[in-house]
């Protein structure tokens, strides 16, 4: 009768015969359990005797008879299989079980058998870097599905914590965004935007997906009226009050703030106001020629600035853009619409004037 054996890859190995721990340390015994243990059924010889390897033996063929050999003797003879397809593996194993639960869609149980890096121990460089990859996929893939049906509470720190370490996985970040949203801690869902935003013009020269646009846009329609501001003020940001009694809203909130290092207002509506008006507002005397040299100079005067800039009557995104002060001031657009690509490109958040 055969003995059973369970092997576990997700995470450090582990390997049990008959209950009992087994240690096994020969790096080419743990790559060939590996190996066999990632997939189901019959591995092809060749296959085995190529790839497991980080450092090809001279003769590979001779290694792998000798690491099957030596498995079976910790194994068990009837759990390492030899024949005409190959060898296979007779055991329990977490990535197969994972797989199975992940297809079933319960994710719960799939999630508790990941215990860290997939095969992070497991004696093979090659094999890690060609499983691995799509074993934390499917991981990643199970906790989102876990955040969409799970209380918001359960999952935020297992949020942070994974978006943090995928910084480029928008369909994380768009969750995480919801849940802060949905746990009432919108300026901290407003920075978590604003951060992976940056990040992705950063690193990938690209715009956020549909998908984490539209967890953006459930934060982006604040409340009408104060609160609105209030609440973009505290996230640092970039706002765009649009709708009937706009500019009105935007002074009588702007009355109520205190701005240390002062208030500026430009109206875009019919004239030739552009950013050497705002330069001069600042006190810069020598303007330059260029409108990108203006723009990078009022960035640079501005940065760091607790201020208020407040830009009414703008027409769209492309007569905005050159006026945005660095990172310090608050800045407020009015406009008939809530300029979308605003929205997109720098992270504003948009507040309907008039309820």
């Amino acid at each position: 009768m055969g003995r059973q054996v369970r092997v576990g890859l997700l995470g450090p190995l582990e390997v049990a015969v008959d209950g009992q721990q087994l240690l096994v340390t020969a790096p080419g015994q743990r790559a060939l359990l590996a190996a066999l243990a990632v997939r189901t059924g019959w591995v092809d010889a060749a296959e085995l005797a190529g790839q497991p390897w980080d450092k090809r033996p001279s003769n590979p063929r001779a290694a792998l008879q000798n690491a099957v050999l030596r498995l079976r003797r910790a194994l068990g003879v009837e759990q390492v299989q030899s024949g005409p397809a190959g060898y296979q593996l007779v055991a329990e194993v977490d990535v197969r079980r994972f797989q199975e639960l992940c297809d079933q869609d319960a994710v719960d149980a799939a999630l508790e058998l990941w215990r860290g890096e997939p095969l992070v121990d497991c004696g093979s460089d090659v094999l890690r870097r060609a499983c691995g990859p799509a074993l934390t996929e499917r991981y990643l893939g199970a906790i989102e599905r876990r955040a969409d049906v799970s209380r918001p509470a359960e999952v935020l720190a297992q949020l942070q914590e994974l978006a943090a370490r995928h910084p480029l996985r928008e369909s994380l970040w768009a969750r995480l965004i919801v849940v802060l949203e949905q746990l009432g801690r919108r300026d901290e869902a407003l920075a978590a935007y604003e951060a992976v935003r940056a990040h992705l013009a950063d690193q990938l020269g690209a715009d956020p997906s549909e998908e984490l646009r539209e967890a953006h846009r459930r934060l982006s329609e604040l409340p009408a009226g104060d609160d609105g501001l209030s609440a973009v003020r505290r996230g640092g940001g970039l706002a765009v009050v649009y709708g009937e009694g706009k500019t009105t809203l935007v002074r009588r909130w702007a009355q109520q703030q205190s701005f240390p290092d002062g208030e500026i207002r430009l109206d875009l509506q019919g004239s030739g106001a552009g950013c050497s008006d705002l330069l001069r507002a600042v006190g810069v005397t020598e303007i330059p020629e260029r409108l990108e040299e203006q723009s990078a100079l009022f960035r640079t005067v501005t940065a760091g600035r607790r201020m208020l800039v407040l830009l009414d009557n703008a027409r769209d995104a492309e007569q905005v853009r050159p006026l945005l002060p660095g990172r310090g001031p608050m800045v407020v657009v009015t406009s008939r619409a809530p300029i979308q690509g605003l929205q997109v490109r720098e992270g504003a958040v948009a507040i309907r004037a008039g309820g």
